[in-house]
C-alpha cells in the first residue's frame, strides 16, 4: 500500500491526531534519551492507538 492509493486515503482519513508529546528517559546504559511521538486514535478500532 502506498500513500497515493485509494485504500491508503480511505484508511488514513479514519485517523485523528490525539497528542503530540516528548518523553525523556535516563537509561543507565546509554544515558539520556529523548523521544518525540504522536498518537492517533483509530475510530474503526475503539481503544486502539497508532503511535508514531
Amino acid at each position: 500500500m502506498d500513500g497515493t492509493g485509494a485504500d491508503f486515503t480511505r484508511l488514513w482519513t479514519c485517523t485523528r491526531g490525539k497528542m503530540l508529546e516528548q518523553k525523556r528517559f535516563d537509561d543507565p546504559e546509554v544515558g539520556p534519551v529523548s523521544l518525540r511521538m504522536q498518537a492517533f486514535g483509530v475510530p474503526a478500532a475503539p481503544g486502539q492507538e497508532l503511535v508514531v
